[in-house]
């Protein structure tokens, strides 16, 4: 199974086409959760854009070595879905890491893993996912688990496939204060193609209701 974002007409879809309601950290990561949700906000606001993805969960079946001498070791996937969804993509193609204790409320774990842009051919997907699978059983890893007291880290990791921005007009973070929240201040930083920076505060309906930012406040 991979869970592919493509159009606004087709979510979260699987091989056998029906649609999937539920899907969890565990399986596709915390960034591979956020990412799921900020699509479906794009789709719904009509503000912002998010490039098309596709996520390999975590229990999706693959092997790990190399077929010939003088290869990278890389990852091997079980079906042709992933090929077929990677070539669909328009590239470059990024590959990201969403492990599921990625992006936590209480551990981002940001900079932990790696992600590989600039991917033009299968070949380099499967050296990518192998390289990002290999960040996750890192000592500084496991170090930075403890230290935020993260209990029973596991190195699990889903991967994030998607077209990579070049050249943007605008790019920067949206930051929630408080996840759980019905009134949840944002906080939006963001660069300019010009060099312009800046951050703009908002409260969540007023994000919700307002035209393209960062030029509108």
């Amino acid at each position: 199974m991979i869970i592919k974002c493509d159009n606004p007409e087709n979510f979260y879809i699987n091989p056998d086409g029906k649609e999937i309601l539920n899907h969890f950290i565990d399986g596709i990561g915390g960034k591979g959760v956020h990412l799921l949700e900020l699509y479906k906000a794009s789709k719904k606001l009509k503000t912002f854009n998010v490039p098309d993805f596709f996520i390999i969960p975590t229990s999706y079946p693959m092997s790990y070595g190399t077929k010939n001498p003088g290869e990278e070791f890389r990852v091997f996937f079980k079906e042709n879905d992933i090929e077929e969804a990677f070539n669909a993509l328009k590239k470059p193609i990024i590959a990201r890491s969403s492990s599921p204790f990625e992006d936590s409320v209480n551990a981002t774990f940001a900079g932990m893993f790696e992600s590989i842009p600039n991917i033009e051919k299968f070949y380099d997907l499967g050296v990518a996912c192998c390289k990002i699978d290999i960040s996750a059983h890192e000592d500084k890893v496991r170090d930075y688990a403890k230290e935020m007291g993260v209990k029973n880290y596991q190195a699990l990791m889903a991967f994030i496939i998607q077209n990579q921005v070049v050249n943007p007009e605008i790019k920067g973070t949206i930051q929630f204060d408080d996840a759980y929240s019905e009134n949840q201040n944002i906080t939006i930083e963001y660069l300019d193609k010009n060099g312009k920076k800046d951050i703009y505060e908002f409260e969540r309906y007023i994000l919700e209701n307002c035209g393209p930012w960062p030029f509108k406040q």
